[in-house]
């Protein structure tokens, strides 16, 4: 083998990338590299002041935190025995105040809900209905046969009025069961 191909393979010119060439497109809308590029940079909503920064909060103390007031310690002594107003006064000891802040405080981004609610009770209008237990399920649950049928049928006829209408028919129709 000659020592002047490996030479010759040194010096040739190397293989230009092929250039861009638009495609027929299948739509209207032109290309992402033929667009032109906005004239104005955009502004974020944060700059504005339209979304609350919430980065530099005040650090909350248990002082900032206000306890019960005795009218307050006299209404809970209405409801509540003093062992359970012992028990909630220990479980708001244990709770950090920083965690009252930060998690606390009413939500700001888009998906807030629309109305304050503690979820204590169930809104018609907003929340899914709740639905009723199956009380009247009865799992020996079967179908007439034709002996039951007919005597539901002469019964009818037998308490049928004298001049019978179409209501009457579709009154026995809807008050029959077929189970």
């Amino acid at each position: 083998m000659s020592i002047s191909q490996p030479m010759r393979r040194l010096f040739v010119k190397a293989p230009q990338p092929l250039q861009r060439t638009p495609r027929q497109a299948f739509h209207a809308s032109t290309c992402l590299y033929d667009r032109p590029s906005p004239k104005h940079k955009s502004i974020k909503a944060a700059d504005l002041g339209l979304i609350a920064q919430h980065g530099g909060s005040k650090r909350v103390t248990a002082k900032d935190l206000p306890s019960y007031s005795e009218s307050e310690k006299a209404n809970l002594s209405k409801r509540y025995t003093p062992d359970q107003i012992a028990a909630l006064e220990a479980g708001e000891a244990a709770v950090d105040p920083r965690d009252l802040a930060e998690q606390g405080a009413l939500r700001e981004d888009p998906m807030r809900l629309s109305y304050i609610d503690d979820f204590s009770s169930i809104h018609p209008v907003v929340d899914k209905p709740v639905r009723a237990p199956e009380s009247n399920y009865d799992p020996n649950l079967r179908f007439k046969d034709e002996d039951e049928l007919e005597e539901d049928l002469t019964d009818w006829i037998k308490d049928m009025p004298d001049n019978p209408s179409r209501l009457d028919w579709m009154k026995f129709m809807d008050k029959t069961r077929l189970t």
